[in-house]
């Protein structure tokens, strides 16, 4: 019996109830297989905000932007981080940290004054990238282009963060930190065994951190302070009450803390990015001529970014179809109640991101790749979401948007990418929306 016709026997057949024990278990323990086809089943048949009820504990799922922006703003307060994530990452990130701590102590890095001289790292480590790329254009050999944005990204990311580009994402603390990557995706939506059990997976991953650890224990060490990366922000950290700053171990907590989740979206992004232009080659050449108007043969800087408007466009509209932080969730700390759901304390509430971005309720034809949406100020941007909003938003999106925009714009100066045909590419529901295979593109000089 498949998965969907258990739910035909078995579930309510009016959209407004409420999914039974049965069906709820059904659904968590499916969660891992394909959750975005199942929470877009759930929504169908319940709603845009399911309680499934599992006992003694209850998750809420919702992809109503006034739902998520009421646990997110208005009522942020009372819901927290998930326990269960949190405590998976706490031998990386640490524990104890609250959301306003970690923000206070990152958020001097996000200053206007930071980003001098960032965006000719990035263009630097690009041209690298782009001198290596030399070598399929000229044989006709294909490429990974997902694999190799990852790894851009984790380079001048790594750059930006540690003065260190990890010899282009390829040396051995990336290849650590890819292992770890690929361990929390794999773990995010699956149910897993506590990493202290002794599985194959559990000491590679542990392994992997242990290494990680020692080798940027070794960086901080041998950090010049004269250099303006997070390192020296987060050296000259205070605490406002005791006048003390991070130990070493805190200072490592919170540069992984950055490091690793802030260069997967960055990378996953701009691989979806070359997917939809390879799959509509109209938009490409659009994009292609602005950059070629705007910023001609000269290396593009953040100073072009608001000129460069299409493009833009054309990273926007990538984000609402495949944004990385596809779901988000908290936990409630005190009893509450939104429209006729009351939510007990220590429910799980989870935000469909994704399903908000497809809604046809707030998007015209949302499952077409059409950046002039985000052109137009009709738009209803209350229901993009890509990077949270309210208190959580997340610090970097504008950085991470015009590392995005600045990348494009240096690739399309020289290259045009081609993907090969016959590749069955679908986005894959992990920590973020990653393809479930390589994206095999061919590279052409322009």
């Amino acid at each position: 019996m498949n998965f969907h016709s258990i739910f035909d026997l078995y579930a309510p057949q009016s959209p407004k109830l409420t999914p039974g024990l049965f069906e709820s278990w059904i659904a968590i323990m499916n969660m891992g297989n394909d959750p975005i086809s199942l929470f877009n089943q759930l929504h169908a048949k319940h709603g845009d905000i399911v309680r499934l009820n599992l006992g003694i504990n209850q998750v809420f799922l919702t992809n109503h932007p006034e739902h998520i922006k009421y646990f997110l703003h208005k009522n942020a307060s009372n819901y927290q981080k998930i326990k269960r994530l949190e405590n998976a990452t706490k031998r990386l990130f640490g524990e104890g940290w609250t959301d306003s701590i970690n923000r206070e102590i990152v958020k001097p890095f996000f200053q206007a004054e930071q980003y001098v001289g960032m965006d000719s790292q990035i263009g630097d480590i690009t041209q690298q990238m782009l001198d290596r790329w030399r070598t399929y254009a000229d044989n006709q050999q294909p490429v990974d282009v997902a694999a190799e944005m990852m790894r851009l990204s984790l380079s001048f990311t790594a750059q930006s963060f540690i003065s260190n580009d990890l010899d282009g994402g390829t040396n051995q603390i990336a290849q650590e930190i890819e292992t770890i990557m690929d361990y929390l995706n794999h773990r995010a939506t699956s149910l897993n065994l506590p990493e202290s059990f002794p599985t194959p997976a559990n000491r590679k991953y542990l392994g992997c951190v242990g290494n990680l650890q020692t080798e940027i224990d070794r960086i901080i060490a041998e950090h010049n302070p004269d250099k303006s990366d997070l390192i020296s922000v987060l050296n000259s950290w205070r605490d406002p009450e005791t006048g003390k700053g991070l130990s070493r171990t805190r200072l490592r907590e919170r540069l992984l803390w950055m490091l690793i989740p802030s260069f997967e979206p960055v990378g996953r992004v701009l691989g979806w990015v070359w997917y939809l232009l390879s799959l509509h080659p109209n938009v490409e050449q659009q994009m292609h001529a602005e950059i070629k108007r705007e910023i001609g043969d000269r290396s593009p800087t953040f100073a072009d970014i608001p000129s460069l408007e299409y493009t833009k466009a054309i990273v926007q509209e990538t984000l609402r179809i495949y944004p990385p932080f596809w779901v988000m969730g908290r936990q409630a700390i005190q009893d509450d109640t939104i429209g006729d759901f009351h939510i007990r304390a220590k429910s799980t509430v989870l935000f469909n991101i994704y399903g908000v971005h497809h809604h046809p309720q707030y998007w015209d034809n949302p499952e077409e790749f059409y950046p002039e949406r985000f052109l137009s100020n009709e738009q209803n941007r209350t229901a993009f979401l890509p990077f949270s909003i309210g208190s959580r938003a997340c610090l970097g999106y504008n950085l991470s948007l015009m590392q995005i925009i600045l990348v494009i714009a240096k690739i399309s100066q020289i290259y045009r990418l081609s993907l090969l045909p016959n590749q069955a590419i679908k986005p894959i529901a992990r920590a973020s929306l990653i393809p479930n295979r390589s994206i095999q593109t061919k590279i052409f000089y322009k």
